[in-house]
């Protein structure tokens, strides 16, 4: 009968293995460059808000000034290289078949072929951590009273103690409530619980760093009573919808509103006998319910037909929620070309 030894030496010297493995190393680059390519993407757009949840994510503390340039790319690529270094793994894992053989019966090349093999999937489960940070800020509003309340009661400003036990409040609150901070939502259920273990830890204390985080960005949009960013990006946003509706919609009639006094509509688009009026965010934050009343006090002053939204953001639970009982249409700057088309059929 063959020793666990011999047959992980049959395993690996397979070829099978070697191209899982291959495989792996290579999907590791291909997603590292797919996840760099978006946060690219994302300082193109000037979406500033995903980009200091990430620095803040890695512990980076990047400058504000620097979250649209290369360095906080080469500083994200190197934080997550060193957090995922296989040395490290390998460091590790000869320490594990070692001292605790009975739980790690294969050798250690068996379990570094194995890391390669799932260390890839980790960045999925971060680029979908990225994407969707918009719609993470729209929950961390929706229960920002209850938060609030968790930092009065703990102080974390006082250190110590209550900064270890607001802490841990966060932690907790972020695994039930933000989707995507638990080392599940970065690895496949059937990866090994070793490997999940191995960087659990991090994953869980990232989760609060995000949730405290984006409870300054919500407090920030409270207290400002407003989520836009500057006028003039709201107005370059405005001009760019019609432009792009101008190109769909040749025979449309567009009529931009007053910059002042345009009761709650940015774009009144005629098509077909149909009027649409069109209210325009460019936000950094995510869109509330002020805006679903405004255009939807629009759509009765200019007698439209329909009323939407469209955004480079995403919308909170309440604002869905008040949309559908009032007929609001909420579109997004990727589908609201779609979205219009489809009211005018």
């Amino acid at each position: 009968m063959k020793s666990q030894a011999q047959l992980d030496e049959e395993l690996i010297a397979s070829q099978a293995w070697i191209d899982a493995v291959t495989a792996g190393e290579q999907a590791w680059i291909d997603k590292m460059d797919a996840l760099l390519a978006a946060v690219r993407s994302a300082q193109e757009e000037g979406r500033a808000v995903p980009l200091m949840m990430l620095s803040q994510y890695f512990w980076l503390k990047t400058p504000v000034p620097e979250l649209g340039t290369s360095k906080l790319l080469d500083e994200l690529r190197e934080r997550i290289e060193k957090d995922f270094s296989v040395k490290s793994y390998r460091t590790y894992i000869e320490n594990k078949t070692k001292t605790r053989w009975n739980s790690y019966p294969h050798s250690v090349d068996w379990y570094m072929g194995e890391y390669l093999q799932v260390r890839p999937s980790y960045l999925d489960g971060l680029r979908d951590l990225f994407e969707k940070i918009p719609e993470r800020i729209g929950i961390v509003e929706d229960h920002y009273d209850t938060l609030k309340a968790g930092e009065k009661e703990f102080r974390p400003a006082a250190g110590g103690d209550n900064l270890l036990r607001f802490k841990g409040f966060l932690t907790k609150y972020a695994q039930e409530h933000l989707p995507g901070v638990t080392p599940l939502d970065f690895f496949p259920g059937n990866s090994p619980r070793y490997i999940r273990d191995y960087f659990g830890s991090d994953i869980k204390i990232s989760g609060y760093l995000l949730l405290w985080g984006m409870m300054s960005v919500v407090q920030v949009s409270r207290s400002s009573g407003a989520q836009s960013s500057t006028s003039q990006i709201g107005i370059e946003f405005e001009k760019k919808l019609i432009a792009e509706i101008s190109e769909k919609f040749p025979a449309a009639r567009i009529e931009p509103t007053p910059v002042t006094g345009d009761q709650g509509a940015d774009v009144i688009l005629i098509l077909d006998g149909v009027k649409i009026v069109i209210q325009a965010k460019k936000y950094t934050g995510v869109v509330g319910n002020a805006a679903v009343q405004e255009v939807f006090a629009a759509m009765q002053f200019y007698d439209a037909d329909y009323a939407m939204v469209v955004t480079n953001s995403r919308y909170t639970a309440a604002a869905q929620t008040l949309a559908t009982k009032i007929g609001v249409e909420l579109a997004t700057a990727s589908d609201y070309l779609r979205r219009i088309q489809q009211l005018i059929v």
